[in-house]
C-alpha cells in the first residue's frame, strides 16, 4: 500500500504561481499530483475560478478536479463567523463518494491536494489560546485518511503576495 500522501492549501491572498510553486516544492515529482478543488462555488477572484485552476495547474503538471460535493454549505461560516468550522457538505452521501474517490486514488500514489479559498486553516482562540479549525478542508482530508487507514496530512501555506482592495476615502 502506498503512503498516504493527502495536502491542504488555501489560495487566500496568494497568487496561482505561489500555489503551484509551493506545491511542487513539498511533492515527490515522481507521483501523480491531483490538485482537488472542494470549494462548493468558485469565489469571486478571476484567478482562482474553476476555468483558470484548471488551465494553470495542468500547465504546471497536475491533474485538477472541482469537487462541489465536498464544498461546505455551514451557514455560520458564509455569515462571517469563522470560528465555527464544521464541515456541512451540500449532500452527505455524495460528499463521502467523493472522499473515497480521492482516498483510493491516494491508495495508488496519487498525491492529494484538497484546494480552498482559506489560507489559514485554523486560528488561535484568543480566550482559550487554542487552536481552532476554521477550514472545512481539515475535515475533508480527516475523512480521506481515515479511509485510508491512516497516512500524514501536511498543510501547505503559498507566499501571502496578493493584497486585498483598499476602501477609498471619502
Amino acid at each position: 500500500m502506498a503512503q498516504a500522501s493527502i495536502f491542504t492549501i488555501g489560495y487566500g491572498w496568494s497568487t496561482l504561481d505561489g500555489m503551484v510553486k509551493t506545491i511542487k516544492d513539498a511533492t515527490d515529482a515522481s507521483r501523480p499530483i491531483l490538485v482537488a478543488d472542494v470549494r462548493l462555488a468558485e469565489g469571486r477572484v478571476p484567478e482562482f475560478f474553476e476555468a483558470a485552476l484548471k488551465a494553470g495547474f495542468e500547465a504546471a503538471g497536475f491533474s485538477y478536479t472541482h469537487y462541489n460535493a465536498l464544498g461546505n454549505t455551514n451557514p455560520s461560516h458564509w455569515n462571517g463567523n469563522p470560528s465555527v468550522g464544521a464541515w456541512l457538505p451540500p449532500d452527505v452521501e455524495k460528499a463521502l463518494e467523493a472522499c473515497a474517490v480521492l482516498a483510493d486514488l491516494v491508495l495508488t500514489g496519487t498525491q492529494v491536494v484538497l484546494l480552498c479559498g482559506e489560507a489559514r486553516p485554523f486560528f488561535e482562540d484568543q480566550q482559550t489560546g487554542r487552536q481552532v479549525v476554521k477550514c472545512h478542508r481539515v475535515f475533508v482530508s480527516q475523512v480521506i485518511r481515515h479511509l485510508c487507514g491512516g497516512g500524514e496530512i501536511r498543510a501547505l501555506f503559498a507566499p501571502q503576495t496578493r493584497r486585498p482592495a483598499q476602501k477609498q476615502a471619502g
